[in-house]
């Protein structure tokens, strides 16, 4: 059931190659299953901390949290899933060069 979708795995690659560029390495790797009371089945989640960042990564979505952001992707929001995944990590390498 903790399979992760091709989305997550793309995501998990290309937020490590973001991290390593910023100085970074994953220092914690999670993968959950759960269902929140507004989802129809359980999702797969996949989170990834290193200093000074989360990072979570759904099935077609993604977040990140830093000291001072807060940012949330939704698929519905881009016009694919890469669109979705250019504009969170293009977001995420601005934060991170900004926690410095």
């Amino acid at each position: 059931m903790n399979e992760l979708t091709a989305f997550q795995k793309e995501g998990e690659e290309r937020v490590s190659q973001v991290l390593e560029a910023a100085g970074l390495t994953v220092r914690h790797r999670r993968v959950m299953t759960g269902q929140m009371p507004h989802m129809t089945a359980p999702e797969t989640a996949l989170m990834l901390a290193a200093d000074r960042v989360e990072i979570w990564l759904y099935g077609d979505e993604a977040t990140f949290s830093t000291t001072n952001d807060d940012c949330r992707y939704e698929r519905p929001d881009y016009s694919s899933e890469d669109d979705l995944l250019v504009a969170f990590l293009t977001d995420l390498q601005r934060a991170l060069a900004g926690c410095k």
